[in-house]
């Protein structure tokens, strides 16, 4: 299937790796995020089967015109840490995003991706589990990834705990506890993510290959 991809929070950390494939893979992309084009400015964001939109999906709705039944959406918006003083919540930046996209996504029949999570922060994982539950019921193709904690060599810091998490695994006492967090390359993930979506069903994936 060969549609255009809209992604939600698509100048993000996974968002960005994810239109680079997808451009890769010469598919037409449109992101949408509150701060549209990232400054990096590297070669490939200027590439002309990319747009990027500068909307705020909470007090914008234009991003409604760019979904129909010939585009494919990925929500990627989400935080780890509430930011209270900034009004950015659980609630808000998950649960209620995903209510906006995925209504709006089922309204135009078009398939949706939502990336889940298998751990962290208690909040954050009650929110995760809060709007997976919301797309149960869905009319239109619906996929839900559960990752683990997504690690590259260009985030040492992650990365690291990447591999401390894995080491962790062989230790007994262990293993039970950092199994929800166990790691997942960025590149699995966003090759995943665009395999699926390339041919929409309803699916819940826990296991990123």
């Amino acid at each position: 299937m060969t549609a255009t991809l809209i992604v939600f929070g698509g100048s993000g950390f996974i968002g960005q790796a994810l239109c680079k494939e997808a451009l890769n893979r010469h598919m037409s992309v449109v992101s949408i995020s509150k701060h549209g084009k990232p400054k990096t400015n590297d070669k490939w964001m200027s590439n002309p089967l990319i747009t990027w939109c500068a909307i705020d999906v909470f007090k914008d709705d234009s991003w409604k015109n760019h979904l129909s039944s010939d585009t494919c959406c990925i929500n990627l918006i989400g935080i780890l840490f509430e930011n209270k003083k900034k009004g950015l919540t659980y609630d808000k930046m998950i649960v209620e995003a995903n209510r906006l996209i995925s209504t709006e996504a089922e309204k135009k029949n078009c398939p949706y991706l939502f990336l889940s999570a298998k751990g962290g922060p208690h909040g954050y994982i009650k929110a995760k589990k809060a709007a997976e539950e919301s797309l149960f019921d869905k009319n239109n193709p619906t996929i839900i990834i559960r990752s683990g904690l997504v690690t590259t060599k260009e985030r040492p810091f992650t990365y690291i705990q990447g591999l401390l998490i894995k080491g962790a695994t062989y230790v007994p006492l262990l293993k039970s506890i950092v199994k929800t967090v166990y790691p997942t390359s960025l590149n699995s993930l966003v090759h995943q993510i665009l395999n699926e979506i390339s041919e929409p069903s309803y699916k819940l994936i826990s296991d990123i290959h």
